[in-house]
Order: C-alpha cells, then sequence, then structure tokens
C-alpha cells in the first residue's frame, strides 16, 4: 500500500493539475504541470506553504535556493532521512536541473537588509 509521501499521490492527472491550479492560482499553473508529470506535486504544495505564498506572491525558487546554500546542504544532508525534509531536497534539485521551470519560477529578491 502506497504511503501519502510516495509518488503519484494523485490518479487523475489532468484533473488534479486543475484542482491545484485553482488552490494555488494560475500563476502556478506551468510549474504544477510539471511537477505532476515528474512527481513532484506535493513537494510544490508543501514549499508553497511553508514559503507563505499565494495566489499573487509566486516565490517557490526562494526555497529551490535556499537548499543550494553551503549551509543549507549541510543541514539538509543530516535530515535525508526525514521524508517531507527528503521530498523538499529531490524537488529543489528537480527545479534547479530544469532551466525552463527554473527560470520561470526564479528566486524572488528580498528588499532591504535585516538588522542583526
Amino acid at each position: 500500500m502506497p504511503t501519502v509521501l510516495q509518488s503519484k499521490w494523485h490518479s487523475d492527472d489532468s484533473a488534479d493539475v486543475q484542482n491545484m491550479t485553482l488552490r494555488l492560482g494560475s500563476a502556478f499553473a506551468e510549474i504544477y504541470k510539471w511537477a505532476v508529470e515528474h512527481n513532484h506535486q506535493l513537494a510544490l504544495e508543501v514549499g508553497y506553504h511553508i514559503l507563505g505564498l499565494n495566489p499573487a506572491l509566486v516565490g517557490i525558487g526562494n526555497l529551490v535556493k535556499e537548499f543550494s546554500y553551503s549551509e543549507s546542504l549541510f543541514i539538509s544532508s543530516q535530515w535525508q532521512e526525514n521524508p517531507v525534509a527528503e521530498l523538499l531536497i529531490r524537488f529543489s534539485a528537480a527545479v534547479k536541473n530544469t532551466p525552463r521551470i527554473d527560470n520561470l519560477y526564479g528566486l524572488f529578491a528580498f528588499k532591504g537588509v535585516a538588522d542583526f
């Protein structure tokens, strides 16, 4: 029996894309279609909620960028046995290795400087 975190957790890909596009917003349509084709739909939705995105704020590239920093690579390697962490690590790598999606959903630039 498949677990919740396994690939293909939805059965109808076209209905899945339509339903997720309604939930996330039309700006996410391309990446969601790609995610379904490559079994990353759960990771996309988790990343969407982790970042606090909405239909007008399309910053999934920030999650991808975070996983590319050396500190993040070290920390995420310590969490690879966690199924959710592993899901996000694989998703980030797949986006980075798909230039069309990486360019469409790139980094959302930060404004200002944080005071420490």
